[in-house]
Protein backbone atom coordinates (compact mmCIF):
# COMPACT_ATOMS: atom_id res chain seq x y z
CA UNK A 1 0.00 0.00 0.00
CA UNK A 2 1.45 3.17 -1.10
CA UNK A 3 1.32 6.29 1.49
CA UNK A 4 0.27 9.76 0.40
CA UNK A 5 1.20 12.47 2.06
CA UNK A 6 -1.00 15.21 2.97
CA UNK A 7 -0.15 19.12 2.64
CA UNK A 8 -1.88 21.59 5.17
CA UNK A 9 -3.94 24.19 2.51
CA UNK A 10 -3.03 27.02 5.14
CA UNK A 11 -1.64 27.77 8.75
CA UNK A 12 -2.84 28.88 11.79
CA UNK A 13 -0.64 32.40 12.55
CA UNK A 14 -2.52 32.40 15.68
CA UNK A 15 -0.51 29.10 17.68
CA UNK A 16 2.49 28.75 18.80
CA UNK A 17 5.14 27.07 16.89
CA UNK A 18 7.80 25.20 18.08
CA UNK A 19 10.76 24.52 15.89
CA UNK A 20 13.85 22.06 16.21
CA UNK A 21 16.72 21.79 13.42
CA UNK A 22 17.63 24.18 11.74
CA UNK A 23 14.64 26.94 9.86
CA UNK A 24 15.88 27.72 6.56
CA UNK A 25 14.25 30.05 4.10
CA UNK A 26 12.80 32.36 6.50
CA UNK A 27 14.45 36.02 5.03
CA UNK A 28 16.52 38.27 6.72
CA UNK A 29 15.59 40.37 9.67
CA UNK A 30 13.18 43.21 10.93
CA UNK A 31 13.02 46.58 11.52
CA UNK A 32 13.62 47.46 15.19
CA UNK A 33 13.41 50.96 15.06
CA UNK A 34 13.48 53.97 12.94
CA UNK A 35 14.45 57.46 13.61
CA UNK A 36 14.32 60.28 11.54
CA UNK A 37 15.82 63.57 11.22
CA UNK A 38 15.00 66.56 8.69
CA UNK A 39 16.14 69.73 8.49
CA UNK A 40 15.78 72.89 6.01
CA UNK A 41 18.36 75.24 6.44
CA UNK A 42 20.15 76.57 4.21
CA UNK A 43 23.75 76.55 3.96
CA UNK A 44 26.26 77.96 1.37
CA UNK A 45 30.53 76.79 1.69
CA UNK A 46 32.95 78.04 -1.13
CA UNK A 47 35.41 75.78 1.02
CA UNK A 48 36.37 72.28 -0.45
CA UNK A 49 36.76 71.08 3.47
CA UNK A 50 33.38 69.24 4.85
CA UNK A 51 31.40 71.20 7.12
CA UNK A 52 28.51 69.12 9.08
CA UNK A 53 24.72 69.72 8.16
CA UNK A 54 22.14 69.45 10.84
CA UNK A 55 21.57 66.20 9.62
CA UNK A 56 22.45 64.17 12.41
CA UNK A 57 21.22 60.97 14.07
CA UNK A 58 21.76 58.90 17.00
CA UNK A 59 20.78 55.25 17.32
CA UNK A 60 21.40 52.84 20.05
CA UNK A 61 21.72 48.52 18.26
CA UNK A 62 20.23 46.29 20.53
CA UNK A 63 22.59 43.72 19.35
CA UNK A 64 25.97 43.59 17.99
CA UNK A 65 24.53 41.65 15.05
CA UNK A 66 21.88 44.10 13.95
CA UNK A 67 22.74 45.92 10.83
CA UNK A 68 21.80 50.06 10.73
CA UNK A 69 20.44 51.60 7.44
CA UNK A 70 20.61 55.14 6.38
CA UNK A 71 19.03 56.82 3.93
CA UNK A 72 19.72 60.18 3.08
CA UNK A 73 18.08 63.25 0.81
CA UNK A 74 19.36 66.47 0.56
CA UNK A 75 17.51 68.66 -1.66
CA UNK A 76 18.01 71.77 -4.05
CA UNK A 77 21.93 71.15 -4.23
CA UNK A 78 22.47 73.99 -6.34
CA UNK A 79 25.93 74.81 -7.19
CA UNK A 80 26.84 79.12 -7.72
CA UNK A 81 29.47 79.02 -10.64
CA UNK A 82 31.61 76.29 -12.07
CA UNK A 83 31.90 74.19 -9.78
CA UNK A 84 29.90 70.83 -8.18
CA UNK A 85 29.88 69.51 -4.75
CA UNK A 86 30.53 66.54 -2.04
CA UNK A 87 28.70 65.14 0.50
CA UNK A 88 29.83 62.26 3.05
CA UNK A 89 28.33 60.02 5.30
CA UNK A 90 30.25 59.42 8.74
CA UNK A 91 29.60 56.87 11.51
CA UNK A 92 30.56 59.18 15.06
CA UNK A 93 32.04 62.71 15.21
CA UNK A 94 32.52 64.00 12.05
CA UNK A 95 34.61 62.17 9.60
CA UNK A 96 35.70 59.67 12.34
CA UNK A 97 34.52 56.96 10.22
CA UNK A 98 33.75 58.07 6.37
CA UNK A 99 31.19 55.42 5.58
CA UNK A 100 30.57 56.62 1.94
CA UNK A 101 31.41 59.71 0.04
CA UNK A 102 30.32 61.11 -3.35
CA UNK A 103 30.76 63.68 -5.27
CA UNK A 104 28.61 66.06 -8.28
CA UNK A 105 29.46 68.44 -10.80
CA UNK A 106 27.98 71.61 -11.65
CA UNK A 107 26.81 73.73 -14.91
CA UNK A 108 29.04 74.92 -17.51
CA UNK A 109 28.50 78.95 -16.21
CA UNK A 110 28.32 80.79 -13.09
CA UNK A 111 24.45 81.99 -14.61
CA UNK A 112 23.49 78.76 -15.98
CA UNK A 113 20.36 77.49 -14.30
CA UNK A 114 22.12 74.10 -15.42
CA UNK A 115 24.14 74.96 -11.78
CA UNK A 116 20.62 73.21 -10.11
CA UNK A 117 21.53 70.01 -9.50
CA UNK A 118 18.37 69.13 -7.56
CA UNK A 119 17.88 66.81 -4.95
CA UNK A 120 20.31 63.84 -4.20
CA UNK A 121 19.58 60.87 -2.06
CA UNK A 122 21.92 57.65 -0.87
CA UNK A 123 21.58 54.88 1.11
CA UNK A 124 24.08 53.07 3.00
CA UNK A 125 23.91 49.59 5.37
CA UNK A 126 26.13 49.93 8.09
CA UNK A 127 27.40 47.11 10.62
CA UNK A 128 28.47 49.32 13.45
CA UNK A 129 29.10 45.85 15.72
CA UNK A 130 28.11 47.66 18.92
CA UNK A 131 25.01 47.97 21.37
CA UNK A 132 26.34 51.60 22.29
CA UNK A 133 25.03 54.99 20.68
CA UNK A 134 26.04 55.49 17.29
CA UNK A 135 25.80 59.36 15.76
CA UNK A 136 25.64 59.19 11.68
CA UNK A 137 26.92 62.75 10.37
CA UNK A 138 25.66 64.13 6.68
CA UNK A 139 28.78 66.60 5.35
CA UNK A 140 28.84 68.31 2.65
CA UNK A 141 31.49 70.36 0.77
CA UNK A 142 32.62 72.58 -2.12
CA UNK A 143 33.99 70.86 -5.10
CA UNK A 144 37.02 73.13 -5.73
CA UNK A 145 38.53 75.61 -3.13
CA UNK A 146 36.94 79.75 -3.78
CA UNK A 147 35.19 78.32 -6.87
CA UNK A 148 31.39 78.60 -6.71
CA UNK A 149 29.64 77.78 -4.22
CA UNK A 150 27.82 74.30 -3.36
CA UNK A 151 24.08 74.80 -1.53
CA UNK A 152 21.93 72.55 0.34
CA UNK A 153 18.11 73.28 0.99
CA UNK A 154 18.05 76.09 -1.54
CA UNK A 155 15.18 76.77 -1.81
CA UNK A 156 12.19 77.84 0.61
CA UNK A 157 10.44 75.34 1.95
CA UNK A 158 12.75 72.36 0.91
CA UNK A 159 14.01 70.14 3.82
CA UNK A 160 16.71 67.52 3.57
CA UNK A 161 16.34 64.32 5.99
CA UNK A 162 17.62 61.09 7.28
CA UNK A 163 16.12 57.98 8.25
CA UNK A 164 18.30 55.61 10.24
CA UNK A 165 16.84 51.73 10.98
CA UNK A 166 17.87 49.16 12.93
CA UNK A 167 17.49 46.14 11.24
CA UNK A 168 17.67 42.58 13.68
CA UNK A 169 20.45 40.11 11.88
CA UNK A 170 17.59 37.30 12.36
CA UNK A 171 13.88 37.29 11.50
CA UNK A 172 13.56 34.71 14.81
CA UNK A 173 14.95 36.52 17.50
Amino acid sequence: MAFTLLKPTGIDLSQTFAFTGTVTGAGGGKVLQVLNKTDGTYQSTSSSTFADTPLVQAITPASTSNKVLIMIEVKSVKTGGNTGFKLRLSRGASGATVLQQFQAIGGATQESTRNNIGSSSFFYLDSPSTTSSVSYVVSYANYSDGTGQARLNNTSPDTSSMVVMEISAWLFI
